[in-house]
């Protein structure tokens, strides 16, 4: 092992160490100050839930924490709970026999058993129903589950579970829709996520992982270099759906943006290949720091004829509309959505 936690390969090559997975997922996502906290929680058993709001990186996070969990990397499986109906989820999650209901042919040993001596985990947690929370919770209790049409044979795992979700669990249970007691179980160990806005500095160097990571193993000449410019417009950008938003930026940047002579992309071609990025520098210049769109006094009074007929003229433009109106993108978005607008083809 060298110093900065690789582990050689037998083929000489170095792959990283699940420690320095760990320390890098939280460094390149603005979350350094939890390293010592999650590597305490990543060697328990105990049940752990990631909350946070939609891609603020709960999923990623799970994987680096589940790598350093018993079994390691080889024994993480990740499955999402919105994926499946009623049905088939608890077939996916604790098998079935032969025969256990229409379409299900031969056995199927489920993800729960898949993960035994490792960790499971099951993101959108929200979405599992009733039947399922309580079939689950008897697991986190005693280990113990049955497959799906063999309900005379328990079977017993060692598998630690990993949730995460983007609801507030609490109001679910409020609601009927969640146990409270596979609730208190799930969150004895918890993290909660901030969205990746309120996380200095960490857009930036997101982009930069993200930028390594889509031509990892492509020739140097190959591979885009931005410059310090593209990375603070993107350091400034309102990041709604975070992680998401960032990654359509980055990508649009590094395949459409041509660079200068020298090979940088600059951040005048930046913008013309991703239009939210001269939003930011333009704010940024008049105020003098991270500038975010400010909404209207009054959005329901927005002229909605107005806002249609310039849509229609700009070829559906969401980043052209917004400025126009002076209003983030997402406004657009939800009133062609409650009006029904749609592209005329």
């Amino acid at each position: 092992m060298d110093g900065g936690g690789g582990v050689n390969g037998g083929d000489g090559s170095c792959r990283v160490s699940p420690e320095a997975a760990l320390s890098q997922a939280l460094c390149s996502a603005g979350l350094e100050h939890l390293e010592d906290d999650l590597k305490i929680k990543a060697r328990r058993r105990t049940p752990l839930l990631i909350s946070g709001p939609v891609g603020a990186g709960k999923s990623h996070l799970a994987r680096a924490v589940a790598g350093l969990s018993k079994g390691g990397p080889a024994r993480v499986v990740q499955h999402g709970c919105g994926d499946f109906t009623e049905q088939t989820f608890a077939a996916a999650l604790f098998g079935h026999a032969d025969g256990a209901y229409t379409g299900a042919n031969g056995e199927r040993r489920g993800v729960l058993q898949a993960a035994h001596g490792g960790t499971l985990i099951l993101d959108d947690i929200d979405y599992l129903d009733l039947g399922a929370q309580r079939r689950l919770l008897r697991v986190l209790d005693d280990g113990c589950y049955f497959r799906m049409g063999e309900y005379d044979v328990t079977r017993r795992v060692d598998t630690r579970i990993i949730a995460t979700t983007n609801k507030d669990l609490d109001a679910h249970c409020a609601r009927g829709l969640f146990l409270s007691d596979l609730l208190s179980r799930l969150r004895r160990l918890r993290e909660d996520l901030p969205p990746l806005r309120e996380r200095r500095g960490a857009a930036a160097r997101l982009a930069r992982a993200m930028l390594r990571d889509m031509f990892r193993g492509e020739a140097p000449e190959r591979r885009p270099v931005f410059s310090e410019s593209v990375y603070d417009a993107m350091q400034r950008l309102p990041l709604t759906h975070n992680f998401r938003d960032l990654q359509a930026c980055v990508e649009n940047v590094a395949l459409f943006a041509r660079p200068d002579r020298d090979g940088v992309v600059s951040l005048e071609a930046a913008q013309r290949a991703w239009p939210d990025l001269r939003e930011r520098a333009e704010g940024a210049a008049r105020g003098g720091g991270a500038a975010m769109l400010p909404e209207p006094a009054d959005p329901a009074g927005m002229d909605d004829a107005a806002m249609l007929d310039c849509l229609r003229r700009t070829g559906w433009n969401i980043s052209a509309t917004a400025r126009k109106f002076n209003c983030a993108r997402g406004t657009v978005y939800a009133r062609i959505r409650k009006h029904g607008w749609t592209r005329r083809r």
